[in-house]
């Protein structure tokens, strides 16, 4: 795997300072300060608070232009160090600009890469966005390819078939099982497939209902009657949560039934704390740190998913996507304030659910949504808050919001490195087993998780 060309391919090393950027008090103060805490909503900081430096330059800029502000944003968002912020500030960004695991998508194509076009020709991409096509083209690519000496494929967690139905064709021809615990999506996989890819699916498809987990993976693959004796490999594209682990180990346990596994997880914020951390490596490492120094609760499991690198380099594209959730933040962190103000703060917690995006058009009509939502009167919800702390606190949130979402980064990476590890340390005995961690998406057209566990029982040369 590709860790940060400073550490020369040192991962003990590597590992020690992602785990010390974890442990950091600062680190802390982000992860467990809600957007909804009544912190974030004092209008003097003290200089002993972990990011009162952050809140105080937010404080002295605010009457700058809206443009000078997303500029800034946009920079923290995706590592453009600027002189004009604090030193503290400067730090944490370099600090996450440099501890990322390598996510740029290398091009390792060959003359004689076999690849398919998802866009056009004779393809059925009905129901296919254009995410989902970048996502089936690049993995389909990297498993046609590097596992092309394998033959049989159980695709977990395959939904409506867009990865399975792909690799069953011209040019991958792989024998494929798509596996998924929603019987409506595996009726509609089997629907497409026998209906509009008539003539398409040039290898074998085939389709089973079960419950993801080891157990359930074992059975299916044992019954599937077009594997015969030979081994399964394994793959999924953004299983969610616990369900990667449980592949993981699935394979793991089942030498004499897979052969190779291919995997790009999602969902941390499902992920249980029994899942991380795997390796003994990576639990060796903890157990140098001063006793209490590291923590990882569900909040670090959240953070994960606020990767930000799919709110793109391009400012306009960037905007568009980055309004919306930062004024949705607002409006719960304002009616959070609201509640507490009239001695309800109470009604805040895990009441409100998810509002419609027409409730969100301005702070009235969802303060009249949200009021009808917890039961309450619009009068109850009464709001003294004058509009010009309210742009203070805007743009304070959203400095410290898109600061917090950059850990996420770094949360991600000790997850990935953690697996990578416990995989090694599990194979380590099986000569002929490969173990890779690839980037295989580009981030940019939203697939923010994009690193492919790879692992390959089957040397390619012994086969050829």
């Amino acid at each position: 795997m590709d860790i940060p060309a400073e550490y020369e391919g040192n991962i003990e090393k590597y590992l020690d300072d992602l785990l010390e950027f974890v442990s950091d008090e600062y680190v802390k103060s982000l992860v467990n300060t809600h957007t909804n805490s009544p912190r974030l909503m004092q209008r003097e900081w003290s200089n002993e608070e972990a990011f009162s430096e952050w809140m105080n330059w937010a404080e002295k800029h605010n009457d700058e232009s809206d443009e000078w502000k997303d500029e800034q944003i946009r920079s923290i968002a995706i590592g453009i160090i600027r002189e004009e912020w604090p030193n503290s500030l400067q730090n944490h960004i370099r600090k996450c600009n440099r501890l990322g695991l390598p996510r740029e998508y290398k091009n390792y194509e060959r003359p004689t890469t076999k690849r398919i076009n998802l866009k056009c020709g004779s393809v059925n991409n009905l129901g296919m966005t254009p995410k989902k096509i970048h996502e089936c083209e690049r993995l389909s690519t990297l498993i046609g390819n590097d596992f092309e000496h394998h033959k049989n494929l159980i695709d977990v967690g395959s939904g409506q078939g867009y990865l399975s139905r792909t690799l069953s064709r011209a040019p991958f021809d792989f024998q494929v099982l798509a596996v998924d615990s929603d019987a409506n999506n595996v009726q509609r996989s089997e629907y497409t497939s026998n209906k509009r890819d008539i003539g398409l699916t040039t290898g074998r498809l085939d389709h089973a209902v079960a419950f993801l987990d080891r157990a359930s993976l074992e059975r299916v693959n044992r019954e599937w009657e077009a594997r015969g004796n030979e081994r399964s490999t394994l793959i999924g594209l953004h299983p969610c949560g616990d369900l990667s682990v449980e592949v993981i180990e699935a394979f793991l346990d089942g030498v004499d039934d897979y052969d190779g596994l291919v995997l790009v997880s999602c969902c941390y914020n499902q992920l249980s704390a029994k899942n991380f951390p795997l390796s003994q490596q990576v639990r060796s490492q903890i157990e140098r740190l001063p006793e209490g120094r590291f923590e990882w609760e569900y909040d670090y499991f959240g953070l994960t998913v606020h990767t930000l690198a799919h709110w793109t380099y391009e400012p306009k594209k960037y905007w568009d996507m980055a309004r919306a959730p930062m004024w949705k933040l607002l409006c719960r962190s304002r009616l959070a304030e609201c509640l507490r103000r009239v001695g309800r703060p109470h009604f805040s917690e895990n009441r409100l659910g998810k509002l419609r995006d027409r409730h969100y058009k301005s702070w009235e009509t969802y303060r009249q949504g949200a009021a009808e939502k917890l039961g309450l009167e619009p009068s109850e919800l009464a709001d003294d808050i004058d509009d010009e702390f309210w742009s203070l606190i805007d743009w304070r949130m959203k400095v410290f919001w898109t600061a917090k979402a950059r850990c996420g980064d770094m949360f991600e990476s000790l997850i990935h490195l953690d697996r990578f590890l416990y995989v090694s340390e599990r194979t380590r005995n099986e000569a002929n087993t490969i173990v890779k961690l690839l980037p295989v998406f580009d981030r940019d057209t939203g697939s923010a998780r994009n690193l492919a566990l790879t692992i390959d029982r089957i040397k390619k040369q012994c086969i050829d």
